[in-house]
């Protein structure tokens, strides 16, 4: 970690005297963004046999910004693709909020986790997205590191059983909507606070990162053809969230991510389930 510590350093020497100009340029890109509404409907099914219960916990590509139901989103995208693996029926629930931090998603949803646990909701599988927000408020790696184990024990405080799978960290700095300067100190922050992510969680049994950083560039030939302009900004809905293709695209390459990382699903998938593994590791 010594690498994060030396990066912490660097960009906070680099970003201090820039905060001026870094609060100038986000307050634009706030008045300057549509304000999008979260996915509706955040609980839904896929029909199969041995019904996996999944949970998506998180900010807002948990939230659906960019969709208009969470069937069309990450949520969605991932429990249908993760159904075809494993050959089993999803049941999702989706606890998630736009602008929330990892501070914030522990302190609000673990409880929340608590109530629908007495409901008959325990998840077998639980899938976070966050890191996002923490590094737009340039939160230090030593707290997200806290609040990380905090929210890791209070998942298996509640559900020892369950897998527990945390996405990419956001790629910021392919945002349009960000400028150059945004770009630089908040896209180095959250490759920083990513970093921690994937030595926390190497450190957890059960628990998986998705480490490889996101690059939408490699994305572009799994556009569809009618899209002429071919460039990373039919990714995103207003320039920051997701477009529904992008969620659909993410989703799916998370569900085989999870199929390769847990040791006894690839036992469960069905014949007619694809075999190949994917390319990308944690």
């Amino acid at each position: 970690m010594i690498r994060t510590w030396l990066k912490f350093v660097g960009v906070s020497v680099v970003s201090l005297p820039l905060l001026p100009l870094l609060v100038r340029d986000g307050r634009k890109i706030r008045e300057s963004l549509p304000v999008l509404p979260e996915a509706a409907e955040p609980e839904g099914q896929f029909d199969g046999p041995r019904p996996l219960q999944l949970l998506c916990l998180g900010e807002s590509t948990m939230a659906g910004v960019g969709v208009t139901t969470h069937r069309e989103g990450i949520a969605g995208a991932f429990a249908e693709e993760i159904a075809a693996l494993l050959g089993r029926g999803v049941e999702y629930r989706v606890l998630a909020r736009n602008g929330y931090t990892l501070r914030m998603v522990r302190r609000r949803f673990l409880p929340k986790l608590s109530r629908a646990q007495e409901n008959g909701f325990t998840p077998e599988l639980i899938l976070v997205g966050i890191g996002g927000n923490d590094a737009f408020t340039l939160n230090r790696p030593w707290q997200f590191r806290k609040e990380l184990r905090g929210l890791i024990a209070g998942i298996r405080e509640r559900c020892p059983e369950a897998r527990i799978l945390f996405c990419n960290m956001p790629p910021i700095k392919d945002f349009p909507a960000f400028t150059r300067l945004i770009k630089f100190t908040v896209g180095n922050w959250v490759e920083m606070l990513g970093a921690v992510l994937a030595d926390e969680v190497s450190k957890h049994p059960g628990v998986y990162f998705n480490a490889e950083t996101l690059r939408l560039s490699s994305w572009l030939p799994k556009l569809p053809e009618e899209i002429a302009s071919r460039n990373v900004d039919a990714f995103f809905s207003d320039g920051m969230h997701p477009s529904q293709m992008t969620y659909q695209i993410w989703g799916q390459e998370m569900a085989r991510f999870a199929h390769v990382q847990v040791p006894e699903w690839g036992t469960n998938a069905t014949e007619d389930a694809p075999s190949e593994n994917p390319e990308r590791r944690g």
